[in-house]
């Protein structure tokens, strides 16, 4: 099957090569051989085993392309677009060169067949996997096939079973058979305790593996292993607007989008691979009042006699900045943003409100009104009461419009002491009340008053506020 598939493949690049050729050849040239859907076209040029390069002739004077990359078509690893002298061609990777698209254990290699295909070669050395402990994987002319270990051969979980003579372990439950894969599934039958496979049917199942874009996909063989099969809606993306990313029967190819398709905005494909400003007049802008349009060399080209955005032609008036018809960007404020409506203030600042004023009309000047309304001052005038212009101040014992009345006879704040009726400081001599000349108890037990207001001795206890001896 997969002999015929790409035995399938390498008409289609037969073709496809074909079609290459006669979109990039002249009408009415002598054919060596055309493809479907364009003209037919000279094409010279050899390929087999070492690789080549095949041109094609474009049948008129200028030159058909700079690069490879005006050929269109893509690099398929065994096929390239190619341009010599200025003339488009395909070259072939020799027969033999290994791909990049490789799947693991399906006893086969990929490699180009000097013609631009990828076939599949025989190789036994591409094991696939073991099944399980009593089979081995192994290639036989390529093919994957799973052989059975001998009979008696330990097999399950440590070891405990063992292998009959058609590769299955006796078992107990699925978990002893083996560990299921995505084409590979294990049970245990619970009648004759021996493991039996069922094998994912071929074509179905996803193993994993394979390359996006390639035009193929990974699928189970029937046998347990993976395998490549055709896939054509695996198409890659070659990143060009003017090209169809295409599969066919496997082979990825990008030819020209039609002449006249979009390939962004206003923008149309010419229909050799190019994005081109037009094809012809009718891909450009519509004519209006004074602006006329013609395709010249596939660029849309307008008359000079413009209209101006007042519908003037020739007016030269164009629109400003921020949208105005003829305007001089008025509209945008200082912040050079249109419509914001900011201005400088007195100060300079682009939407600022003179902030930066100070209270003396000054910029920049950091004055500010004080708590009692002066200019630049410093809270000078309020009192210590914290009211403006109070006057009062904190005396010399801390007390906030004090006379200092908290001072002590001693000048010590606070100290308490004053002068008794003695005259003495901080004494403690007191009279009889409401006397001047009868003296009082003594109380510091030594001392006591006369009727001069002076100290003299205490001869003893005077009880009952009698006189002073």
């Amino acid at each position: 099957m997969k002999t015929f598939a790409f035995a399938t493949r390498l008409l289609a690049v037969v073709g496809i090569v074909g079609s290459f050729a006669a979109i990039h050849g002249g009408c009415g040239s002598t054919a060596v051989g055309t493809g479907s859907g364009g003209h037919a076209a000279t094409s010279s040029g050899t390929s087999g085993l070492g690789g080549s390069d095949s041109t094609s002739s474009t049948g008129t004077g200028a030159p058909e392309c700079q690069t490879a990359a005006d050929c269109g078509g893509t690099d398929t690893g065994c096929a390239h677009p190619t341009c010599v002298n200025n003339v488009c061609g395909m070259g072939f990777k020799p027969d033999g060169f290994p791909t990049t698209s490789q799947v693991a254990g399906d006893c086969k290699h990929a490699v180009c067949d000097g013609l631009g295909v990828v076939k599949m070669v025989p190789d036994d050395t591409d094991l696939p996997a073991d099944l399980n402990a009593c089979s081995t994987g192994v290639c036989v002319s390529g093919a994957p096939i799973q052989k059975p270990r001998p009979a008696g051969t330990k097999c399950g979980p440590d070891n405990a079973f063992m292998c009959d003579a058609t590769g299955n372990c006796s078992c107990t439950k699925d978990s002893d058979c083996g560990t299921g894969t995505a084409c590979a599934s294990f049970t245990c039958n619970a009648m004759t305790n021996v493991c039996s496979t069922a094998f994912t049917p071929k074509g179905q199942g996803k193993p994993g593996g394979g390359v996006v874009g390639d035009c193929m996909k990974v699928t189970c063989d029937g046998q347990g292993g993976p395998m490549q099969s055709i896939d054509d809606t695996n198409s890659g993306d070659d990143g060009k607007p003017c090209t169809n990313d295409i599969c066919t029967n496997g082979v990825p190819s990008h030819p020209f989008a039609a002449a006249g398709s979009s390939c962004g905005g206003n923008a149309k494909c010419d229909g050799s691979g190019k994005c081109v400003g037009c094809n012809t007049v009718a891909d450009c802008p519509a004519d209006s009042g004074c602006l006329k349009y013609t395709c010249q060399a596939n660029t849309c080209v307008s008359n000079n006699m413009v209209a101006g955005c007042d519908g003037i032609c020739g007016s030269g008036t164009v629109l400003d900045q921020c949208g105005v018809c003829g305007g001089n960007n008025a509209a945008k404020g200082c912040d050079g943003v249109c419509n914001s409506g900011k201005v400088l203030d007195m100060c300079g600042v682009c939407g600022g409100n003179n902030a930066a004023k100070g209270c003396d009309g000054v910029c920049n000047s950091g004055k500010v009104v004080d708590q009692c309304g002066v200019c630049g001052g410093n809270n000078a005038s309020k009192g210590c009461d914290g009211i403006c212009g109070s006057g009062k101040v904190v005396d010399q014992c801390g007390v906030c419009g004090g006379n200092n009345a908290a001072k002590g006879c001693d000048g010590v704040c606070n100290s308490g002491k004053v002068i008794d009726p003695c005259g003495n400081c901080g004494g403690t001599c007191i009279c009889a009340p409401g006397t001047t000349l009868d003296c009082g108890h003594c109380l510091d037990g030594a001392k006591t008053c006369n009727v001069n207001g002076q100290y003299g001795l205490c001869i003893g206890a005077t009880p009952n506020n009698q006189p002073c001896p």
